[in-house]
């Protein structure tokens, strides 16, 4: 499934990790932390397998996957992709 990066934090937590705001076309959005070594830039697009329905996020060495609710409108969605 393809995951659209629309934000990424300007500092890192206390374990170094950068936040990492994701959103797919049917508006799941997700925080998760990504090291300097792997951080994507807003914009980019990254493909995340699934598993049972769920992103496996940590296959893109991302740490930490938050899932955010409700999912986002239409509106946010179409502005973002």
């Amino acid at each position: 499934m393809e995951w659209k990066v629309f934000g990424v934090s300007e500092n890192t937590n206390s374990f170094g990790l950068y936040g990492v705001r994701l959103l797919n076309k049917q508006g799941h959005f997700y925080t998760v932390g990504a090291s300097s070594l792997n951080c994507p830039k807003e914009g980019d697009v990254i493909e995340v397998s699934e598993e049972k329905g769920r992103p496996m996020f940590e296959k893109c060495l991302f740490e930490i996957p938050e899932r955010h609710f409700p999912d986002a409108p239409s509106d946010v969605i179409n502005a973002v992709w």
